[in-house]
């Protein structure tokens, strides 16, 4: 990054110097073509010297000829230096300011990459995680069909459990690939139709089939119907999974000052505050959840959907234990 930190500074400065430089030309051609102080006018001026006034008109410009032509040489002279003056001050302020834009264009230029750099690291952590999370299913298929082919004589119940470690994987490895690839459609810019989240919140409740708390308000929004039913999908399945045996679980929608709220929450362990923000990046998981079945892909894929619809998602621990997602999305 640094390559391109020191292009977006030599850009900078080039357009400054060109800038700096048409200015420095157009100030001096113009200043050069002032017009030079008038020489013989044909009328005696008043403050020709005393011996030619009491001369006649003629004799009298003769006489003012070599006064009048110091004073043009004069002013000749005055000109010249100004215009040298202009010069090498404009040339000095303008070498000046170049080293000046040099400073800044850098600081501006690293303060524009900052984001581009973050972006970078992060993508960097997305494909090493991606790519861990995907050896796991791999090393135990593996693992599961080398413990089988190493034995003579595999019994047909060797061969079954393989086959549904095998399975098991699989179906581990494809829920990945889907949470990977509904990642990477939430990114696009979401289709704009009316959806009720209470609507698509019963639906969602009614397929996990687990009993839960509710209040469902109207909560109307524009959205793509498809990708906030995931949103809704994802909190509502954390929920259940990152419970207590016996826990419950809670998710409530409504109108909050014309926005749409959508609050899901339950009463799984205690999660530590801190680890709260680190819960919504890909792949991540909290010391309480680290042995539950998942990819760490559900509130990350909810923080991306939200961001796509200009809405704003909050996640709090709860003191006695499980954690409160609030989403509100614009009306």
């Amino acid at each position: 990054m640094s390559s391109v930190r020191a292009r977006l500074t030599l850009l900078y400065v080039a357009l400054f110097t060109v800038c700096g430089a048409v200015v420095v030309t157009i100030t001096y051609g113009m200043v050069a073509g002032l017009p030079p102080s008038s020489g013989e006018t044909g009328v005696r001026p008043a403050d020709s010297p005393a011996r030619c006034q009491d001369m006649g008109h003629t004799a009298g410009l003769a006489c003012d000829r070599p006064y009048q032509e110091g004073l043009a040489a004069g002013a000749e002279s005055q000109r010249q230096l100004t215009l040298d003056n202009l010069l090498q001050y404009s040339t000095l302020t303008l070498l000046a300011t170049i080293a000046l834009s040099a400073a800044a264009g850098w600081l501006v230029a690293s303060r524009a990459l900052r984001p581009v750099e973050a972006a970078h690291a992060a993508q960097r952590r997305f494909v090493a995680n991606a790519a861990h999370e995907l050896r796991t299913p791999l090393t135990v298929m593996r693992t599961a069909v080398d413990v089988v082919l190493a034995k003579r004589a595999p019994t047909n119940g060797e061969l079954t459990g393989m086959g549904h470690e095998v399975a098991a994987a699989v179906q581990q490895a494809e829920g990945l690939i889907d949470g990977l690839l509904t990642l990477a459609r939430t990114e696009r810019p979401p289709a704009r139709e009316e959806v009720d989240l209470a609507t698509i919140a019963e639906d969602v409740i009614d397929a996990a089939g687990q009993a839960v708390h509710t209040r469902l308000e109207v909560a109307p929004t524009l959205g793509d119907p498809v990708t906030l039913e995931r949103l809704v999908a994802n909190l509502v399945e954390n929920a259940i999974r990152h419970n207590i045996p016996g826990g419950e679980v809670w998710v409530e929608t409504g109108r909050l000052n014309g926005r749409a709220v959508l609050m899901v929450g339950n009463t799984g362990p205690v999660i530590d505050p801190e680890a709260v923000p680190g819960l919504f990046e890909p792949f991540r998981r909290s010391a309480e959840r680290t042995g539950v079945a998942g990819h760490g892909l559900g509130l990350a894929i909810v923080a991306q959907i939200v961001a796509a619809h200009n809405g704003t998602v909050i996640a709090l621990a709860r003191q006695e234990g499980g954690l409160t997602v609030t989403v509100t999305l614009p009306g």
